[in-house]
């Protein structure tokens, strides 16, 4: 099922990428439903989200550049093309420390209709 879940965001983080005509620097809403909110998240070399939590289940795709993803379970190094899922109210933090800018798609489902 995971591996479905992926395909899917994949495939509308492709669909959405058209949108998107410049880097935008911090996030910036690129979807948000009563549903679903998808937000596209630059950060510079040494620039991160610092740590945070939210109540839905957070998933999200490295669409460029390298971040590192730290959270209880550790600190996950995530390259372009590489997803990490994060379930809800769990604390984390999205951190650029390579000397390149890194692009992020971040997707918190709001609820299952």
């Amino acid at each position: 099922m995971k591996h479905v879940s992926f395909f899917i965001v994949g495939i509308a983080v492709g669909l959405w990428s058209p949108l998107i005509a410049a880097p935008a620097l911090g996030p910036t809403a690129v979807l948000n439903t009563p549903a679903v909110y998808v937000e596209v998240l630059t950060l510079v070399p040494g620039e991160g989200t610092g740590q945070h939590s939210i109540i839905p289940t957070e998933v999200g795709v490295v669409a460029e550049g390298e971040v590192i993803l730290s959270s209880p379970n550790g600190r996950e190094a995530l390259r372009a093309g590489k997803a990490f899922s994060l379930p809800g109210l769990t604390p984390h933090d999205i951190r650029n420390e390579s000397d390149r800018p890194a692009k992020i798609y971040v997707i918190a489902m709001k609820r299952c209709d």
